[in-house]
């Protein structure tokens, strides 16, 4: 300690009892010091200022240093109580407690100011002197304090390391009153989390340390604290009895900074109940109390309130409003209010019919929610998204996987967490993860380019494939699997993060024999509508073949996946033309030849898959030396789809023309979609057949295997 406390204060505070001290007598400047620390703890800090500014004649700058932190609670102009710290410290020893104290109020004050490298360096210093004197209960202090400042840059796993060290020195001091701040500060976290039930109980328990102490500020302060959590909860009326007692609290005392706080709580809580009379009473409250405190950071605060507020009413003035505040935002790197405020502000351009706007603020607050401490708002980003209209973009990431190898599993440690090996494919492994960023189960797949580009044109494929896969993105169609990221794992390799989805593979359901033809009709449609959707956005496929088709569980919805793996395998131009692409089987021959990627190749895919639906086989010849697939000559090809039932014409008239060697003589998605849909909607045939039993004839078993040799891709 800075001052030698005497008898009864020191043990009153040491054992966390302060209210049985309050009111002691106190004849000398030390017992002054210690009853004004008494005093200040339970609240009462008008009387402490007195004692404080009695005792400063012979006590100096220890009185002063107390002064200055009741003075930075009561909201006095911040650029002044710095400059009174500076003075301190140019003035007393640099290795004393008493220039310890002055860098940890020092470090508030700059904290409070958002200057965030400088109240580090200051509470760094402070910390570094309590530990060479041996101070633990000072050193306890500054480190909470130092735990509030990575908590204010989002940075809750420092917090939360930070705040447990505190806890610690103080359980082993007996310091309660300690032990009560802490515990609001870990709440606090919890708050920030969203695990308002955490919250609440480390909230109870300082409350109930608070009100054995006397402690009238802190169990102020609490009240407000519970009114947050019960809000984030949705418990309204929980929430507004404990931001009304809060407020009652420190009106009574004078605590204007609490009073504020509560009041923009409570104008947030009327927003939310869609009272907005109460919140424009309540804001005009809000806007008194924050003139008592002279604080810019409760301007800003205060600012975004009545943005909110703007928004609710309908008013075309939140845009400029919440513009602003995320401006200032983003300029102090206040993330935990940036990124709610962005969603707010994201709303705002919605309804003022600036869409696309609204969709790049809220891809601004899902990069920020990415960073390290923020993926608790992702979900709420992507609630926005939803409401909006507008999606999530695709992410380029770079070492969110280990290199290849005997250790390939993605690494918990990179944000991936390995759930099981789904198999290896022509590209590379695929592994079922969990995303902790994205709080998604995802597939990762590998992309083995390796052989075919160096890392300076993996890295210009990648920036590329990103431009093809964002179009995509943009859908959200059901029948297109959600592509979420393109990677470099930590030696350059490529990877793909995809929605993982559960079910079947077309390929299996064809190969289990018998299935219906009404079945087929219908999951080709599907099929065809999803290519729509992306030969609209100008994207093509290129590997349309039955096993990246999953039929998802359990609607049976055909999802079409490995959008992307085709272009990162170089058909994108100014890449390796010699690399082809695609899985001979279902390539269209232009394709196989090298051309430039078109929708008809991946319609003429559709075709080979319809094809062998009916049929039981492909209409390629592979036999020969020659590797290249070699469309059936059209007389045989008219001689297996007559093996269809009668009446089906029109399906076999589809399919044989979607098999035209001529790229532009090839239906688009959208014809074929019509033409499936007629023929889905007539009645069974008048031959007889019917539309739900005729079973296609299987693949014998000689062909099977020299085809299924060919169903991987060249990649």
């Amino acid at each position: 300690m800075i001052v030698k406390i005497p008898e009864p204060f020191a043990s009153a505070l040491r054992v966390g009892r302060p209210s049985e001290v309050c009111d002691a007598a106190a004849d000398t400047p030390e017992a002054l010091f210690g009853r004004a620390l008494a005093r200040g703890q339970v609240g009462r800090s008008r009387e402490a200022r007195a004692d404080l500014e009695a005792a400063e004649p012979r006590l100096g700058e220890a009185c002063r240093l107390e002064i200055i932190l009741i003075e930075l609670r009561e909201g006095k102009a911040l650029e002044d109580l710095k400059k009174e710290c500076a003075r301190i410290i140019a003035k007393v020893a640099p290795d004393s407690t008493l220039f310890a104290k002055a860098c940890h109020v020092l470090g508030l004050v700059e904290g409070k100011l958002r200057n965030v490298g400088d109240a580090a360096e200051w509470l760094t210093r402070s910390m570094e002197l309590y530990r060479r004197h041996g101070d633990r209960a000072e050193l306890a202090q500054v480190q909470d304090t130092l735990g509030s400042l990575h908590a204010s840059m989002g940075r809750l796993d420092l917090a939360l390391a930070a705040h447990a060290a505190s806890l610690v020195e103080k359980t082993s001091e007996g310091d309660r009153f300690g032990m009560a701040i802490t515990l609001g500060n870990v709440g606090r976290i919890h708050l920030r989390l969203g695990r308002y039930h955490d919250a609440l109980h480390c909230f109870d328990l300082n409350r109930r340390i608070a009100g054995e102490l006397g402690d009238v500020r802190g169990l102020a302060r609490m009240s407000c604290d519970f009114g947050r959590a019960y809000m984030g909860a949705g418990d309204m009326e929980k929430a507004e009895a404990a931001l009304r007692e809060s407020l009652a609290a420190a009106t009574r005392e004078g605590y204007a900074d609490l009073e504020f706080y509560a009041r923009k709580d409570l104008t947030r809580l009327h927003i939310r109940r869609g009272d907005l009379e109460s919140a424009e009473r309540e804001l005009a409250l809000t806007e008194q109390a924050a003139s008592r405190v002279s604080q810019p950071y409760l301007d800003l605060l205060l600012r975004a309130v009545r943005g909110e507020l703007l928004l609710a009413r309908g008013d075309e003035g939140a845009v400029d409003s919440l513009e602003d505040v995320a401006r200032r935002y983003a300029e102090l790197n206040l993330p935990d209010e940036e990124i709610p405020l962005r969603i707010s502000l994201a709303r705002a351009y919605a309804r003022s019919k600036l869409k696309h706007m609204a969709g790049a603020c809220l891809a601004i607050a899902c990069e920020r929610a990415r960073r390290e401490g923020y993926e608790r708002y992702l979900r709420q980003v992507r609630e926005a998204m939803a409401e909006i209209g507008t999606v999530e973009g695709v992410r380029l990431e770079h070492d969110r996987l280990p290199a290849p190898g005997a250790d390939a599993a993605p690494d918990p440690a990179m944000g991936y967490t390995a759930l099981s090996y789904v198999c290896k494919g022509a590209f590379g492994s695929v592994w079922r993860a969990y995303d902790s960023l994205r709080d998604e189960i995802v597939a990762i797949k590998r992309i083995e380019l390796g052989r075919v580009y160096d890392a300076g044109r993996r890295r210009d494929l990648l920036a590329s494939s990103r431009l093809e896969l964002e179009a995509a993105a943009r859908l959200r169609h059901p029948g297109i699997a959600r592509v979420f990221a393109l990677g470099e794992d930590t030696q350059g390799g490529i990877y793909l993060v995809e929605e993982f989805i559960r079910g079947k593979t077309l390929r299996q359901i064809m190969d289990a024999g018998k299935p219906e033809l009404k079945m087929a009709v219908s999951k080709t449609r599907l099929i065809c509508e999803a290519l729509d959707a992306l030969h609209r956005e100008n994207v093509v496929h290129r590997d349309i073949k039955p096993a990246n088709i999953i039929l998802r569980d359990p609607e049976g919805t055909p999802v079409i996946v490995d959008l992307g793996i085709a272009h990162l395998g170089g058909s994108g131009e100014g890449f390796d033309a010699s690399a082809i692409v695609g899985t001979p089987a279902y390539m269209a021959p232009e394709q196989y030849e090298g051309g430039a990627a078109d929708p008809k190749m991946d319609m003429y895919s559709v075709g080979v898959i319809l094809c062998e639906w009916l049929t039981g086989s492909r209409p390629i010849d592979l036999s020969g030396r020659d590797p290249a697939p070699r469309p059936i000559a059209p007389a045989a090809l008219q001689s297996k789809l007559e093996e269809a039932p009668p009446g089906f014409e029109a399906l076999a008239r589809l399919c044989a023309e979607l098999l035209d060697p001529e790229p532009q003589r090839r239906p688009s998605a959208r014809a074929a979609v019509d033409v499936l849909a007629r023929l889905e909607g007539e009645s069974a045939p008048d031959s007889g057949h019917s539309t739900t039993s005729w079973a296609m004839p299987c693949l014998p078993e000689d062909l099977r295997g020299v085809l299924m040799q060919d169903e991987t891709n060249l990649l």
